[in-house]
Order: structure tokens, then C-alpha cells, then sequence
């Protein structure tokens, strides 16, 4: 009788036979794992796969009521995505909806997810969508060295961090050069000259664009129009249309 393990070297002694697992300890807590008919380990045996990040090979994985258990997004997800003009009340972690103005003719469609462990009160953070381009009407100057918004271009839907883009077209009237600036008029208020061109000459038609700001903290209902400034010219010198302005939300409520 041999007195050597199978691998010829191990003895058979009674201390190496004793740390040998038995048979009945397969598939048993603290035991080893089996393998089933494909030569796996059935999934029964495996531990809980808690992700730190959204993506497991490859694959986007969604947050399962609240607590830290991940789990794959399946088409019947992506297709119960909540869409409409507000969202959800009571979201988990790593919820995703898309918010937009009009579920028959919306102007834009904003697509959030939900990060609970945010420390921002704004947990709903973009992940893509369209930008709102809107338009404002024609604004004639009629006060000099002075700011004044145009025309309510956009409301925002929900308080949040936003970027902003405004351009116009400024037409100089004033039969003088003078000085055109062009920012972001808030809340009825302005918010400083971010694009500046000095002098413009008299006669002088251009397209000022201002640069991309990000604001944060602004409420919902806050209405967003350009501001526009015409230094040391006499009232209504300057003339401004054809002004857009593009809105991309960061996170929001």
C-alpha cells in the first residue's frame, strides 16, 4: 500500500490527512465549492457582487432600492425609464429618468441619474440629452452706461447647476463708435458683462458671444434672459436680435 499522496511526495500521515476537506463539505459554508454540469460554480455559491462603480465588465448595472446591491439593466429598464415633465418622488440610487417639457412636442430632453451618495442637494446628475437653444425678441437700448435685460428667453424647470451660452446681434445706430457688452440677465437681475467689444464703430452690425457659465444654486422658475450693456452712447443707439441662448443642465433637485 502506498504511503504517499498522489503526488508521490505528500506522506499519509495522519496531520496531512486530517487538513484534507471531505467530501461532504462540498458546496457547505466553510466547505468548497462544486461545479455543476458546465464545469462552473453555481451561482448559489457565489458571494454578493457589491460594485464601487456602475459599469462590471463592460456592463451598466443599476442600484436595487436604495441600498448597496447592484444588479444589470435589462431592455425591460431602459424601456420603464420614467419620461415626462417632472421626476420621480421617491428615486434609488442610480435611477435614471428623462425630463422634458412636453411628452408630445418637447424642445429639449434631459436625461438624469439618480446618485444618493451625492453631497449636493442637487442628486439627480445629467448624463445626456439635447440642449435648449432658445431665441429672444428684438431689444432697442434706451439708457446709456446702464444694464438691461431683454426678453425672457427660458425658464428653468428645476433648481439646480446649470451651464449657460447667450449670443446676439448688436446693431450700432448711434451714428457714434461706442462700447457693447453682453451677459446673462437672472432673476430680473445682471450678471455681469461677459463679452465686451470697444469700440463699435457707427454703422457697425456683429454677433457678440458671451462665454459658457456655469451657475450654481439657481431656483426653479428662475427666468434667464441676455443682459445688455451700451456705454456712453445716447438711449436707444443700439439694437439687438437674433439673440439664442443654449441651457445644459449639470444636477439638479
Amino acid at each position: 500500500m502506498s504511503t504517499t499522496y498522489v503526488d508521490g511526495t505528500t506522506p499519509l500521515d495522519a496531520a496531512h490527512m486530517n487538513a484534507l476537506q471531505q467530501k461532504v463539505e462540498k458546496g457547505i459554508t466553510n466547505g468548497y465549492a462544486s461545479l455543476d454540469s458546465g464545469g462552473k460554480v453555481p451561482v448559489a455559491q457565489l458571494p454578493a457582487n457589491t460594485p464601487a462603480s456602475p459599469v462590471v465588465n463592460g456592463q451598466w448595472v443599476k442600484g436595487v432600492g436604495g441600498a448597496a446591491v447592484w444588479a444589470a439593466i435589462t431592455p425591460a429598464d431602459v424601456a420603464n425609464i420614467p419620461y415626462g415633465s417632472s421626476l420621480p418622488a421617491s428615486p434609488y440610487d442610480g435611477q435614471e429618468a428623462v425630463l422634458v417639457d412636453s411628452v408630445t412636442n418637447p424642445t429639449y430632453q434631459w436625461r438624469f441619474r439618480y446618485n444618493a451618495g451625492s453631497t449636493s442637494a442637487y442628486k439627480w446628475e445629467f448624463v445626456g440629452g439635447t440642449d435648449v437653444v432658445a431665441g429672444g425678441g428684438a431689444f432697442a437700448s434706451n439708457a446709456a452706461s446702464a444694464w438691461q435685460g431683454g426678453p425672457t428667453i427660458f425658464t428653468l424647470p428645476r433648481a439646480g447647476d446649470y451651464k449657460l451660452f447667450v449670443q446676439s446681434r448688436a446693431t450700432n445706430s448711434s451714428g457714434v463708435a461706442a462700447q457693447a457688452n453682453l451677459g446673462y440677465w437672472l432673476a430680473g437681475a445682471n450678471q455681469g458683462g461677459l463679452a465686451t467689444f470697444n469700440p463699435v464703430p457707427a454703422g457697425t452690425v456683429l454677433t457678440i458671444s458671451s462665454i459658457v457659465q456655469a451657475f450654481s444654486g439657481l431656483a426653479a422658475g428662475t427666468t434667464v434672459a441676455a443682459a445688455y450693456f451700451v456705454g456712453s452712447v445716447a438711449a436707444g443707439s443700439f439694437t439687438w436680435d437674433q439673440t439664442s441662448l443654449t441651457v445644459t443642465p449639470r444636477r439638479v433637485s
